[in-house]
């Protein structure tokens, strides 16, 4: 006879992380809630990561190997080979505190036909230390929102939670995206379930490192090319689904915000290093044409794209 599925499998994406691991699957080990399993993806790491894992005696967890294929990659492979009920997703790099997972299961079992909860999150350089002096409390309070009308935006990825049958067959995360991938994830989850349990209390502790892919740099070219995929993304949602019109105005709203904080809080990071190397190979008069088009950017937000971005905002604001 097949054992009972656990209420919850967590899923971990691991690639390079042998520093940070450990400490992760601690909190784990610390939640209040223990009906869950394990499962860990590999992803082709170089620093030992692999063998650390392997050598873990743990009955809940499971360690899967691939080669370096991405972050989507390992997720939907680890989705596939999950048991649970509930999926919860966790960085290999990020830390619950011991009431994500018991705060998580009170709220299906009071809310069964929801279909996916987030909760609230702290980034933090020091986990370990962090976490002495937060507290998420016994008693958290509960509301539902919609994904579109109430604006929600910045779920993380380690915060939520999504019941099994509520993931697209095929694979929730887009494998051809370097970024953006949790994006196109959550608008298409919530095109087909726009109601989405919220917990204000904070369960997660979001590690900020600077060699993170979320912080590593990325030429141009690339950021046009996935841009480009992430736009292609939401076109394939069916335009028959309920909110399917909202997806695409979540779509624009964000592409547009990213864009505008891209040019002008990491325009330096973005442009400079490009500039200096087209400037050896290709000579000062393309140099300085670039430059000027660097400029030309820079004014383009400024009276161009952030009067258009105020405007789509008040359309959807006026659309709810």
């Amino acid at each position: 006879m097949p054992s009972r599925p656990p209420f919850f499998s967590i899923i971990i994406p691991v690639y390079n992380l042998a520093d940070y691991i450990q400490e992760t699957l601690s909190g784990i080990k610390d939640q209040l809630w223990d009906d869950y399993e394990i499962i860990a993806v590999d992803d082709g790491s170089t620093d030992g990561t692999a063998e650390l894992l392997d050598r873990l005696d743990n009955p809940r967890l499971t360690v899967l190997h691939q080669r370096n294929k991405g972050v989507s990659c390992a997720r939907n492979t680890a989705i596939n080979a999950a048991r649970g009920v509930y999926i919860a997703f966790l960085d290999g790099d990020d830390v619950w505190l011991p009431e994500h997972l018991s705060h998580a299961a009170h709220f299906f079992q009071a809310h069964p036909d929801a279909a996916w909860y987030t909760s609230s999150y702290a980034k933090s350089f020091s986990p370990e230390q962090d976490k002495k002096n937060i507290h998420s409390g016994e008693h958290p309070v509960f509301r539902l929102g919609h994904y579109f009308p109430d604006g929600i935006r910045c779920i993380h990825t380690s915060s939520t939670i999504i019941r099994r049958d509520a993931i697209p067959e095929g694979g929730m995360f887009p494998e051809d995206l370097r970024y953006g991938e949790d994006l196109v994830a959550f608008a298409t989850i919530a095109s087909l379930h726009p109601v989405i349990g919220i917990n204000d209390s904070i369960t997660v502790l979001y590690r900020q490192r600077r060699d993170s892919a979320v912080h590593s740099p990325m030429d141009l070219n690339t950021k046009v090319e996935q841009d480009a995929a992430i736009f292609r993304h939401f076109m394939a949602i069916p335009a028959n689904r309920e909110n399917a019109r909202a997806t695409m105005n979540y779509y624009r709203s964000m592409s547009l915000s990213f864009w505008i904080n891209r040019i002008m809080s990491s325009r330096l990071n973005t442009w400079l290093p490009s500039i200096r190397e087209r400037k050896a190979a290709t000579g000062t008069m393309v140099s300085l044409w670039i430059t000027l088009f660097v400029l030309c950017n820079f004014l383009n937000v400024i009276f161009f794209s952030l009067p258009l971005l105020l405007l789509q905002k008040l359309r959807i604001r006026f659309q709810k």
